[in-house]
């Protein structure tokens, strides 16, 4: 065991005085890192921010707050703002101005009464539902069978001539007619010629044929000139013979042949006048 440590009366580690500075030391150290303490953490805490500064203060778009005091800016659709904005749309309930829209002209031509006789031509109408009964079948077309009696026999003396003649057209119902005329505005204009209007076709009448060709030349043909030296006797007038236009209304058809029976095709040809004229007088 060691002995004993006996300070030496020089050693000022046993003085009292050094014991109480040691004390106010650690008591000032203890101070100083209790003030540092309490700084740090107060730099953390954020104190309570006032309006001025908020309304100073960016926001994190870069966009700055306004307060809300600012004098509000118009509304796009304000009248006040928009002085040359467009009309309102009328509601449900609003009626708008419509435009009168024009009507289809009825045809005013004086409608004639349905019959083999009736004027049928550019001054004269038949209805709609007009046609000369009742029809067969000739030559795969539809004729008033008086008619296609008389066209039987006439195409057998014809034919005894040396003289062939047959049928290209015959009854056309109003519907069909209306298509042919409209086929023909659209290509020649209103003024055209060579198609009548629909109710104003003696085709629909169901007693006119057209025979061969649809040509001017047919007329100076050998069956051309057969039908105009032979065709009234069996009843059948040319409608629309040649440099008679201008009353006619249409252009030369020598393949167009009417049915008017014999007796009437002759008092026609004996009176020098066109068809429309003979039967409209």
């Amino acid at each position: 065991m060691p002995p004993p440590v006996t300070p030496a009366a020089d050693d000022v580690r046993w003085q009292p005085w050094y014991y109480l500075g040691l004390a106010v030391l650690a008591l000032s150290i203890l101070t100083a890192v209790a003030i540092f303490t309490n700084a740090a953490c107060g730099s953390g805490s954020a104190s309570p921010a006032s309006p001025s500064s908020i309304a100073a203060t960016p926001s994190a778009t870069g966009t700055t707050v306004q307060p809300s005091v600012a004098t509000p800016e118009p509304s796009p659709t304000s009248p006040a703002s928009s002085p040359t904005s467009a009309p309102a749309t009328p509601t449900a309930g609003t009626a708008e101005p419509s435009t009168p829209r024009a009507t289809p002209t009825e045809d005013p031509s004086p409608l004639v009464g349905c019959g083999l006789l009736a004027p049928v031509d550019q001054d004269h109408r038949i209805s709609r539902d007009c046609v000369v009964g009742p029809l067969v079948e000739v030559e795969g077309f539809s004729l008033n069978a008086e008619a296609a009696a008389a066209w039987n026999s006439m195409k057998a003396d014809a034919s005894a001539d040396g003289i062939d003649i047959y049928i290209i057209s015959a009854y056309r119902g109003y519907d069909v007619q209306k298509q042919l005329y409209d086929q023909e505005v659209a290509a020649f204009g209103p003024d055209q010629n060579t198609s009548a209007k629909p109710g104003h076709s003696e085709h629909q009448l169901g007693t006119t044929v057209d025979i061969n060709d649809l040509s001017g030349s047919f007329g100076d043909s050998p069956a051309g000139q057969w039908l105009q030296q032979n065709a009234a006797r069996y009843g059948f007038v040319m409608s629309y013979p040649p440099g008679r236009e201008g009353q006619t209304g249409y252009a030369y058809e020598p393949w167009h042949w009417r049915y008017l029976g014999p007796g009437t095709a002759s008092a026609y040809l004996g009176s020098g006048q066109t068809l429309n004229r003979f039967l409209g007088s």
